[in-house]
C-alpha cells in the first residue's frame, strides 16, 4: 500500500474511463449516422424521431451503459486487490488479519451496492442510480426538442444536416457550437464523477472496516487544475483533516473565502470531503496507506498509547506500544517430508521429481529455493497417492498482499498453486519469511504456520476441489458449488479462527490438523465434516 501501487490504481481507473469516453465518442458518430439517413424525413417530421430512437438505443447505447456498470465492479475490485496489503499490518491499534478483511471486503460489497444500484454478479438493482440511469431518456428528448426548433425555424435540409452534425458530435472549434457530443455531454458530470466517487466510496469503505485513518491525496496536476488541489497533491492527509476540508477549521489552503470554506468548484449545498474532494470533475483520489507508510512520509505523525495514529508536537513523542496478539502456544517441529519421500539437493532434481512423479506438469520452481520446492512436492507426494491430486501446475507471482501461497482455479476446472515471489521467491529471505508464517500463526490463528504448514493449507484446498470435480454428477456444476461454498460460512469451531470465514477454508484448515497430526487429533465433529465435504469415512 505504497504511493506506486495506488498509482496503479488510479491508472487503471482513469484507463476505464478513457476507454469509456471513447466508447461515446463512437456513440455519438453512430447516432450522427443514423439521423443523416432520415435527415429529410425528421425535419419534415421531427416525430419520426420516436420510431427512430428507441430501437437505435437499445442496440447501440446498452452495450455502452453494460460496459459503465462493468467499470464500477472492476474499480471495486482494484481496491479489494489494493487493500490486500493490509493484511499482517497493525491499523488504529488492530492487527488486520485475513478474517477482519473478509468481513470488511463484504461490507464494501454491499455498501456499493447500495450506492451505485449494482450488485457483484451484475444484477441491477431495481429503483437503484444504476437502474434509474438506465431509464433516462434525457438524450432522446434532446434529439427531439432539437428537431422541432429546427423545423420551427424553417432552416433547408443542408443547413439542419450541418446544425445537425454539430449539435450531435459537437465543434470544439466553433465557440457558438457544444463542444462535446450529445451523449458526452450527457455523461460527462455523471460519468466522470461516479468513477472518482466509487472509488472514493471503496476507499473510504475498507479503510474506516481496517482502521486506516491516513490517505494520499493523489491526480497529479495539469493546466485546469484548482488551486484546492494543487495545494494537496500528493500530500498524506488523516481523516480527522480531511473531515476539515471546505471549513474554515481546515488548515490548509486553496480556498477563495477562508472564512466560509468556499473554493472553486466546491458543489453547492451537503459538500462531503471524502466523496466530493476538489468538487465536480475534480481528477484526484483519495488512497489509505499504513500507518507506517503514513508515519515515514510525515514526521509530525506518531501513535498513541492505544496505537491510533495522531499528529505529535514532536517526532520523539512518538508512541510505539505492543500489539496484542491472541495467545498461542507454537507447535513442535514435524517431520512433513514422510520416510518415503528423499528431498532434492537442487531446483532442476526438484522438477525432474514433479515430473517423474506425475505430480504437475508444469512445476514452475526456477525462482523458488529448493527447500520451499521440496515441500511442495512431498505435499503432492503424499496427496496424489492417497486421493489422487494432480494440479495443473506451480506459479510463482506477484501478490498485492504479504500472503505465501493460494490455489487458483482455472476456467477448465483444473488448479494451479500460485506462490508469492515477495515471500516465497528465490530472492526473499527464507528464515525472514518462516518466522512471519509463525507469527502468522499467531496472528491469524492459523492451524500451523510452518512452511509445511502453509503448503499443506492450500494442499488441502486441493484436495476438496479434486472431490468436487470428481463429483459433479452428485454436486452440480463445479464452479457454482465452489462459489456457494466460498460464501457459506461454517457453523462450528474449525481448530482456528481463520478456518471460521468459509467452508473452503474451514476444509484447508482441517486438513492442515489431519496431515500433521492424523486422524486421532481431529474431534468427531471434524471427522463427520470432511466426510460429508470430502466422500472420506474417517471414524
Amino acid at each position: 500500500m505504497t504511493e506506486p501501487e495506488a498509482k496503479k490504481r488510479i491508472a487503471q481507473i482513469e484507463a476505464l474511463q478513457t476507454s469509456f469516453d471513447n466508447r461515446l465518442a463512437t456513440l455519438n458518430v453512430d447516432l450522427l449516422a443514423l439521423l443523416m439517413e432520415s435527415a429529410e424525413t425528421i425535419l419534415a417530421s421531427p416525430k419520426h424521431l420516436g420510431k427512430l430512437l428507441p430501437g437505435w438505443e437499445k442496440r447501440y447505447h446498452v452495450p455502452v451503459l453494460q460496459q459503465f456498470g462493468t467499470d464500477l465492479l472492476t474499480i471495486q475490485t482494484l481496491n479489494q486487490g489494493y487493500f490486500q496489503g493490509a493484511i499482517g499490518e497493525a491499523m488504529g491499534g488492530v492487527q488486520v488479519n485475513q478474517v477482519l478483511f473478509e468481513q470488511v471486503e463484504q461490507r464494501v460489497e454491499s455498501l456499493m451496492t447500495d450506492t451505485f444500484g449494482i450488485k457483484p454478479d451484475g444484477e441491477i438493482v431495481s429503483k437503484g442510480l444504476f437502474d434509474l440511469f438506465s431509464q433516462d431518456t434525457t438524450v432522446r428528448r434532446q434529439v427531439q426538442q432539437f428537431a422541432y426548433a429546427q423545423k420551427t425555424s424553417g432552416v433547408g435540409l443542408e443547413r439542419f444536416k450541418r446544425n445537425l452534425k454539430q449539435f450531435i458530435v459537437g465543434d470544439p472549434t466553433n465557440p457558438n457550437a457544444p463542444q462535446k457530443g450529445v451523449w458526452s455531454r450527457h455523461y460527462n458530470t455523471v460519468a466522470y464523477d461516479t468513477y472518482q466517487q466509487a472509488d472514493r466510496v471503496a476507499q473510504q469503505a475498507f479503510a474506516e472496516g481496517l482502521n486506516m485513518t491516513a490517505f494520499l491525496y493523489l491526480g497529479g496536476t495539469i493546466a485546469g487544475t484548482r488551486l484546492f488541489c494543487r495545494v494537496r497533491d500528493g500530500k498524506v492527509f488523516l481523516r480527522s483533516e480531511i473531515d476539515k476540508f471546505g471549513t474554515a477549521q481546515d488548515t490548509y489552503g486553496g480556498y477563495e473565502n477562508k472564512a466560509t470554506g468556499f473554493f472553486s468548484g466546491k458543489p453547492k449545498g451537503n459538500y462531503v470531503p471524502f466523496i466530493h474532494a476538489g468538487g465536480w470533475g475534480c481528477r484526484h483520489h483519495y488512497s489509505a496507506i499504513s500507518d507506517r507508510e503514513a508515519m515515514r512520509r510525515r514526521p509530525d505523525l506518531g501513535r498513541n498509547k492505544k496505537g491510533i495514529l495522531q499528529i505529535v508536537e514532536n517526532s520523539n513523542d512518538r508512541i510505539e506500544p505492543p500489539i496484542a496478539q491472541p495467545g498461542r502456544k507454537p507447535q513442535k517441529p514435524v517431520n512433513r517430508f514422510g520416510d518415503d519421500f528423499t528431498p532434492a539437493t537442487s531446483i532442476a532434481e526438484a522438477k525432474q521429481f514433479a515430473l517423474t512423479n506425475k505430480l504437475m506438469n508444469q512445476p514452475g520452481y526456477d525462482e523458488l529455493p529448493v527447500e520451499v520446492a521440496n515441500q511442495i512436492n512431498a505435499g503432492l507426494f503424499k496427496a496424489k497417492k492417497l486421493y489422487g491430486v494432480r494440479p495443473s501446475g506451480v506459479e510463482v507471482v506477484d501478490f498485492p498482499g504479504n500472503y505465501p501461497m493460494q490455489t487458483r482455479v482455472n476456467n477448465l476446472g483444473t488448479y494451479i498453486l500460485q506462490v508469492n515471489r515477495k515471500t516465497l521467491g528465490a530472492q526473499a529471505d527464507l528464515a525472514a519469511t518462516l518466522a512471519t508464517f509463525e507469527q502468522a500463526e499467531r496472528d491469524l490463528d492459523w492451524i500451523d504456520g510452518t512452511l509445511a504448514g502453509v503448503v499443506s493449507h492450500e494442499i488441502g484446498h486441493m484436495v476438496h476441489y479434486e472431490y468436487l470435480s470428481n463429483n459433479q454428477n452428485k454436486f452440480g456444476d463445479f464452479f457454482a458449488v465452489l462459489r456457494k461454498l466460498r460464501t457459506d460460512k461454517p457453523k462450528f469451531a474449525v481448530g482456528s479462527a481463520y478456518g471460521q470465514g468459509k467452508i473452503t477454508e474451514a476444509i484447508a484448515e482441517i486438513y492442515s490438523l489431519f496431515d500433521r497430526d492424523g486422524a486421532s487429533a481431529l474431534s468427531d465433529q471434524q471427522r463427520k465434516f470432511l466426510n460429508r465435504q470430502l466422500g472420506w469415512k474417517l471414524k
